[in-house]
């Protein structure tokens, strides 16, 4: 399930299965929050989505600790199979639906189709590219923190975000 990648992987990584617990406790208490202000339209798919966290994956972390790597050593077939495979098809349908209504209303819930556009290099072109290498390198201590607010201020407020750049 999509609450289990990326950053749940970057927190273990960090941290290992405290920091990693940690992590997935908050994604639950945040989706159960989701779940009861969801409107109309989602509701329902919030709901199973957070309940099949709630009854389906959190045993099976607790059982092993949080600890992905004691799962895919002393895990049955099936809690093996909860680290690889995809969400039951309700589960999917719902994350999909939850992932839509986030593209649609909320306009952030993914990358947007590709256009078809072509762009081509230009001298107008170099100071943006310039200072979106430089964001993008010292976002990356950023990452590394864990979003800590204090690393996340420091970088907003660096030279990097301080170049003019042409339009």
């Amino acid at each position: 399930m999509h609450e289990l990648s990326g950053d749940g992987d970057a927190q273990y990584a960090r941290g290992g299965p405290a920091a990693f617990e940690k992590w997935f406790n908050a994604q639950g208490a945040y989706l159960k929050a989701s779940a009861r202000q969801a409107p109309p339209a989602i509701h329902g798919a919030a709901v199973v989505d957070e309940r099949a966290i709630r009854t389906v994956r959190t045993p099976v972390l607790e059982k092993y600790g949080y600890d992905p790597e004691r799962i895919a050593s002393e895990g049955s077939p099936a809690e093996k199979a909860f680290l690889t495979e995809e969400p039951p098809p309700k589960v999917a349908r719902a994350q999909a639906t939850l992932h839509a209504y986030d593209d649609r209303v909320c306009q952030y819930g993914g990358s947007p189709p590709a256009a078809d556009v072509t762009f081509k290099a230009s001298a107008k072109a170099k100071p943006c590219c310039k200072a979106v290498a430089a964001q993008e390198k010292g976002f990356e201590k950023v990452v590394s923190s864990g979003f800590d607010p204090a690393v996340l201020k420091k970088h907003i407020n660096s030279d990097s975000f301080s170049e003019p750049r042409e339009t």
